[in-house]
């Protein structure tokens, strides 16, 4: 069967649509080899539908305003440290993108296709040789990414223009439309980063292939949509907290017009601060103490912005638009597998997931690691190639580097029942598919474990029965535990988390809540204990 170019479209002037109408008479020399389904939130014209196999209009284009579901890019002026801000944009078209690109998968799953080359409207492609070499890629490999980066200030992301990808091998979460999840995962997200989010979706088993985008750019053109914006609008033009100096501070980049911008600052209604930027050149401004912020007016090019009053939401704004010493100290390529995120000593497996948070010794110190409910491998393949990765799970797949026990981790030796649906499971019910158990001592005996770097345990309940087996001998040899208790299932069982993790604490243990939602800890030997 072909190959199938999803192209996803936003095209709301004439000018874009002749940039789609020039994609879409780019992709018809390679009609022999691949078909072209297009997703739009705009009507399609007549003459570029009929260029296309499938053609969808969906009129719902849902725009996020909710500061902690915008999205929090960062530039790092001088290398002074990286400023994050909402206020880059004044709303996220984020879940529109994610909605076309699920139903399209959905649909391209029932109807037979296997490789998916998903494409932004806003690209003319005369060099299909990438396109080519990707799909034979993807006869191994799960997904094709490029790795992309503009200007010295910012991180490389993944490219979002194109990327390509397996349907039998894609993440739940791409092929079952959830807008309510997709805004959680926007939510929990430090940056918002949908570039981010995909890879970690298209790399849930570590058979995502990073390529160069500048291969992908010899003969072809991406992201025309930015000239649209170039005269039009500027991103960094704003306030933001400095959290060092405790002082409201403003930043200005012009990197979009190819003249000087000019700003005024109306601050408190009493003060004004105007200044004018190169183009290219970037300026701060530190206005006063946070404190005494009141309301900040901002105008650029003789025209009101935004506007900002602090008593509103002063303890918000620091969260939404900030540069502090974790930002400072961040580490560039967030979204690559291989890229640890710092926060003080700990790190996260999953950049974009808060719940996969690790305390760095565990690349220090000795010992394996263990994931019990390892399905999909994604918070433990950040280790597979570092340490020795054990997992357990009945209805995971074995993968390269690590090795699995497909059963379950709970309080005895025999069998117990598990009901599955492809995406979660509970060992509580006493229903579903029979599954062999091991006891905690037998599961470590079998695979010769005598020291644990780090045990994750995501068991659906049955973290509090394997627990509260465990004796001193058992907990000497683990130095952490990243635990998700599921009394968020069952309130009832709330009584059950607080005297774990009282067990813990009398063990060696400090306990840290990670999150609230999924009810995941972190526990970490004392220091003293723990740190080398």
């Amino acid at each position: 069967m072909k190959d199938l170019f999803l192209v996803t479209a936003h095209c709301d002037t004439p000018e874009k649509e002749d940039v789609l109408r020039g994609l879409i008479n780019d992709l018809q020399k390679v009609k022999e080899s691949f078909d072209v389904m297009l997703f739009s939130h705009v009507a399609i014209p007549t003459d570029i539908a009929r260029k296309t196999d499938y053609s969808f209009y969906d009129k719902k284009n849902e725009l996020l305003y909710d500061w902690n579901l915008r999205s929090k890019p960062w530039f790092s002026p001088g290398n002074s440290g990286a400023i994050l801000s909402v206020f880059c944009g004044f709303h996220s078209s984020q879940l529109a993108c994610w909605r076309m690109i699920i139903l399209g998968n959905m649909i391209a799953k029932g109807l037979g296709y296997q490789k998916i080359h998903h494409i932004e409207y806003d690209t003319r492609v005369h060099d299909f040789s990438e396109m080519f070499d990707n799909s034979k890629i993807l006869d191994s490999d799960e997904a094709v990414v490029y790795d992309y980066k503009e200007g010295e200030h910012v991180d490389s992301l993944p490219l979002g223009s194109y990327f390509c990808y397996r349907i039998d091998s894609l993440h739940p979460t791409l092929l079952n439309l959830d807008e309510e999840s997709i805004k959680g995962m926007i939510k929990s997200s430090e940056t918002k980063s949908s570039e981010n989010m995909m890879f970690g979706f298209l790399n849930a088993n570590n058979k995502c292939v990073v390529k160069k985008a500048q291969d992908l750019f010899r003969g072809n053109e991406f992201m025309f949509s930015h000239k649209f914006n170039k005269t039009t609008h500027i991103s960094w033009c704003l306030p933001y907290y400095e959290e060092s100096l405790d002082t409201l501070s403003f930043v200005a980049w012009n990197r979009e017009k190819e003249t000087d911008i000019e700003i005024t600052l109306i601050y408190n209604q009493a003060k004004t601060i105007s200044f004018k930027v190169a183009p290219g050149h970037w300026r701060i401004e530190n206005i006063d103490s946070y404190q005494n912020a009141d309301k900040l007016t901002v105008m650029l090019d003789g025209k009101i912005r935004n506007h900002f009053d602090f008593n509103e939401f002063r303890e918000e704004f620091k969260e939404a638009s900030f540069r502090n010493d974790h930002s400072k100290n961040r580490i560039k390529s967030s979204y690559n597998v291989n890229t640890m995120i710092k926060v003080e000593d700990t790190f996260r497996t999953i950049p974009e997931w808060p719940h996969t948070q690790v305390g760095s010794e565990v690349m220090i110190n000795e010992g394996d690691v263990v994931d019990l409910g390892c399905l999909g491998w994604d918070w433990s393949g950040f280790f597979i190639g570092k340490k020795r990765v054990i997992g357990a799970d009945p209805f995971c797949e074995e993968i390269d580097g690590a090795e699995l026990y497909k059963g379950v981790v709970g309080p005895y030796d025999g069998n117990t029942r598990i009901l599955y649906d492809g995406l979660c499971s509970s060992i509580i019910s006493g229903k579903g598919h029979e599954v062999e158990m091991l006891s905690w001592k037998s599961f470590c005996q079998t695979f010769s474990i005598d020291k644990i770097s780090i045990l994750k345990i995501n068991i659906e309940g049955g973290e509090y029965g394997l627990l509260n087996t465990m004796d001193s001998e058992d907990f000497l040899k683990i130095d952490q535990i990243a635990v998700s208790f599921h009394d968020w299932t069952n309130p009832l069982w709330e009584k059950q988390t607080l005297s774990t993790i009282n067990l813990l604490e009398k063990n060696g243990f400090l306990v840290e809540k990670l999150e609230c939602e999924w009810g995941w800890y972190l526990a970490r030997k004392k220091p003293l204990e723990n740190l080398k």
